[in-house]
């Protein structure tokens, strides 16, 4: 079986071409005749290069996803004015000047030095970032479309100025070594999912206790939480997971059980003095 150079898969905003070897002319040919909309350079699917191509006969390209960790250079990203989606994945230092692409809504980005313009992108709705450098969230005030956010493997000490972004409905932080508190995240009324990995400074969830539209909540590998009381009265509730290191201190499960309708999923590690087993709830 031939092995095709490039190959096309629906997209977020038509046809997706997924590039599977060296770029050369026959497939920028190719994905100009058949209109695609986005592409992917992923070194893991075959692409090979150490430099992203020219990309001025693409410039009409709503998507682009680059993932490479030996790739040198993505500075021919910027002819792409009219991107909406926009992941990297890329160790290179090329600077991001997001002030490219004003129309941009998605973006998951490996942070590189001089990205900051990336917070006055006002139309994102989606943001995933890796090793976000600052403190606290007030660099993302501006960002009031936001609905999604992920930071992971930052050193974040404060959800401070996440009450500016009030239209988040899915959060989720990992490995946040320096984070102590969820203050802020009460702001949140429209949150509807919560994941929370590897943040084992975090001792309480009390300010859950108001956002009823929570639909999932995820406190996975956390160590001591005090209490899941906060949860009593999310009548939204449907999925919540405590698993691995993750430890309810008052042992009290009973906030979980006997709910209307019953919750869809509840995973976690059984211990001792906690109230109820994994049985308990697969009978509830």
């Amino acid at each position: 079986m031939i092995k095709s150079d490039v190959t096309y898969e629906d997209g977020n905003y038509g046809t997706l071409a997924v590039v599977r070897s060296e770029w050369n002319k026959r497939i920028e040919e190719d994905i100009l005749r058949k209109g695609c909309t986005e592409i992917e350079f992923n070194s893991a699917k075959g692409w090979r290069g150490d430099e992203l191509p020219p990309l001025d006969a693409l410039s009409d390209l709503l998507g682009i996803e680059i993932l490479g960790f030996n790739i040198k250079s993505i500075d021919s990203v910027h002819v792409l004015k009219q991107l909406r989606s926009l992941g990297i994945s890329t160790y290179c230092n090329t600077p991001i000047q997001f002030e490219n692409f004003p129309d941009l809504e998605i973006c998951s980005l490996e942070w590189r030095k001089k990205s900051d313009s990336l917070f006055k992108c006002k139309n994102l709705k989606d943001i995933f970032i890796n090793k976000y450098p600052y403190d606290d969230l007030k660099p993302l005030q501006l960002l009031t479309k936001l609905e999604r956010l992920a930071l992971l493997n930052s050193k974040l000490k404060s959800l401070d100025g996440i009450e500016n972004i009030k239209n988040i409905r899915r959060l989720r932080i990992a490995n946040l070594r320096g984070l102590t508190s969820l203050d802020g995240i009460e702001n949140l009324s429209k949150l509807e999912n919560l994941d929370i990995d590897t943040c084992r400074k975090i001792t309480h969830i009390n300010q859950l206790e108001n956002l009823e539209n929570l639909k999932e909540v995820f406190i996975n590998n956390c160590n001591e939480i005090e209490s899941l009381k906060p949860l009593r009265y999310l009548k939204k509730l449907e999925k919540v997971a405590f698993v691995e290191s993750t430890n309810i201190v008052d042992g009290d499960l009973s906030p979980l059980m006997d709910r209307k309708p019953p919750l869809t999923t509840v995973a976690f590690m059984e211990r001792k003095h906690y109230s109820h087993n994994r049985e308990d709830f697969k009978s509830n």
